[in-house]
């Protein structure tokens, strides 16, 4: 009988991965979907590509020796708590190769799969119906979030640690402890792995888990329940030490080398820049299935166009829009809403979610008198979109209960469920690349060229200058992280890119691209670079005057990429 049960739920979460898969298949355009080409190729979708094959190259996201030449990039500036999603990278580069673009793509893809098991997993665990629970699971693998933030916010389109998150809450909160096996060194060492997974997918989504976990103490303490209380904070200091065990590396740098202020600059201003709206998690930025809809969201993005950033991303879709306005109704009707628990607790955490990330909500003065380094709180609402898709499956299943529908009925509501979300919230479009197929070509092939020219090893000093990390945008069409997209396809090159700003090796990039042409000449070939890289979109006049202060100082024509896009020059004898 037991082999026989786990039989049953190995063929239901196969179940839910084919759906998801299948849906994926029928409605993202994932037909003209290229593995070897980038999904999105400009601004952060570079810098994660870049971070992708670096941690390929060097098991590792601190440091990068093939950029920012000669001290290589360094991460410890610009700290990332992201070890967990660093080793299934350096997993499907052990299985699938170390192409980056494909591993990119391949982790991608794997982040629709966690997200579908783990919130299937938690939803069974709240006692939600296999169907009922597939379709929640399927909703909240869909959700227009991830389809914003696609391969642009690889690692946060990774946040399949939500339900995780959602279950330890809950757990805490009605039983005051957590129980993951009978044995209880099993139990703590389990509590310890799942502490670690939780604290390891972002700081952004531990911080808001956290955020939760204080609001869950103090409700059970108001209540008089001591040790619930104790095992909230337990979980905090547990995040918290992993947290912090991640960052020794960045910690132990700045206690050599000093603090770095100007490598990620923030303010209490961006905090309330990238809050939450509330608008956004109910109007989609860009729509077109439903027409009504899409009429009412083009007229407020026309209205308020100075208040687009990436608040946008946190558009919930139409049922979670529904399960996040009854969490509301709930607080102020409570007689009118099934007697749970979960479900009571739920909607004072989305109540506290939103007053907390609203735009000049609480975050702005945690902004202002705590840290101002957690300045897009606009992202918690992903946990918003969770608890509201428990809402809705919850009262779906409240209402069969009371009219004891059939059982096929029962599946067609979820598949009623499957299909509205399709429509509604994926793209047709996420995963067409066909569009940056031929720029990577291009780049691919000019990089190719490139070593060819230069011996084994050389370096390539990259014009214009542009600051790293969060790079300012400069004159042009030169998008931000471009100069890292040549590193993507080289094997033995070095480049300028990549240097911290803040730090010396930046410091000199920028004063030496700020020299006339001959002395930029006269300085580069000592410092150990071979050649020149000018990005031709990052001038005004495309890079024609100084391609011809070039030609006339260096006396040779230059390598040109397919795409007229960068022009390279050798250093070496005419």
């Amino acid at each position: 009988m037991l082999k026989y049960k786990k039989l049953v739920n190995l063929c239901q979460y196969l179940l839910c991965i084919v759906t998801m898969l299948f849906m994926l298949f029928a409605f993202s355009g994932i037909n003209y979907f290229s593995f070897a080409s980038p999904l999105f190729y400009a601004y952060d979708g570079i810098f994660s590509l870049g971070i992708v094959k670096g941690i390929l190259e060097n098991h590792s996201i601190w440091v990068n020796p093939h950029l920012g030449f000669p001290n290589g990039y360094i991460g410890y500036d610009f700290p990332m708590t992201e070890s967990f999603h660093v080793l299934l990278i350096v997993l499907l580069g052990l299985i699938f190769g170390h192409d980056p673009i494909v591993i990119t793509n391949l982790f991608y893809l794997l982040s629709f799969v966690l997200a579908a098991l783990t919130s299937l997993w938690v939803l069974r665990y709240y006692k939600i119906s296999y169907p009922l629970a597939l379709a929640g699971a399927v909703v909240f693998t869909f959700l227009p979030y991830h389809f914003y933030r696609s391969t642009m916010h690889l690692f946060l389109s990774s946040y399949f640690t939500i339900p995780l998150w959602c279950a330890v809450i809950t757990t805490i909160y009605q039983n005051g402890r957590i129980k993951l096996h009978s044995n209880n060194i099993l139990n703590i060492l389990f509590i310890l792995l799942l502490s670690y997974v939780l604290s390891a997918t972002g700081i952004y989504y531990t911080f808001f888990g956290c955020f939760f976990l204080i609001c869950v103490a103090v409700i059970v303490w108001s209540e008089k329940r001591t040790s619930a209380a104790i095992i909230s904070l337990t979980i905090i200091v547990l995040a918290v030490c992993f947290i912090i065990l991640q960052l020794a590396p960045s910690i132990l740098y700045h206690a050599q080398h000093g603090a770095n202020p100007l490598a990620a600059v923030r303010s209490s201003a961006q905090t309330e820049i990238y809050g939450l709206r509330i608008a956004h998690l109910l109007l989609s930025p860009e729509y077109e299935r439903i027409s009504f809809l899409a009429n009412i969201s083009n007229r407020y993005n026309q209205i308020f166009v100075s208040g687009l950033n990436e608040s946008i991303y946190s558009h919930l879709g139409l049922i979670s829009s529904c399960g996040f306005i009854l969490l509301l109704l709930m607080i102020f009707i409570p007689r009118k809403f099934p007697d749970n628990t979960q479900l009571k607790l739920i909607s004072k955490l989305n109540l506290l979610a939103v007053l907390f990330a609203t735009t000049s909500g609480f975050a702005v003065l945690f902004s202002f008198f705590v840290t101002d380094m957690i300045r897009s709180v606009n992202r918690i609402s992903i946990f918003i979109a969770f608890f509201a898709i428990f809402m809705v499956l919850y009262l779906l299943q409240c209402v069969i209960s009371k009219f004891k529908i059939h059982i096929i009925v029962y599946w067609l509501i979820s598949i009623g469920v499957l299909y509205l979300a399709a429509i509604d919230q994926i793209d047709s479009s996420s995963f067409d690349n066909r569009k940056n197929i031929m720029p990577a070509a291009s780049d691919k092939y000019f990089v190719s060229d490139i070593e060819q020219t230069l011996p084994k090893g050389s370096a390539v000093f990259q014009l214009p200058y542009m600051d790293f990390p969060e790079p300012r945008i400069i004159s042009g069409t030169m998008g931000t992280y471009e100069p890292m997209s040549l590193y993507l396809y080289s094997r033995d090159l070095y480049w300028s890119y990549g240097a911290t700003r803040g730090r010396d090796v930046d410091k000199w990039d920028k004063t030496t691209t700020a020299l006339p042409v001959k002395a930029m000449l006269a300085k580069l070939k000592p410092a150990g670079y071979s050649g020149i890289v000018i990005d031709t979109y990052g001038y005004q006049d495309k890079g024609q005057s100084i391609i011809h202060e070039l030609n006339h100082e260096l006396g040779k024509s230059p390598l040109i990429s397919l795409d007229h896009h960068y022009v390279f020059y050798s250093l070496g004898s005419k």
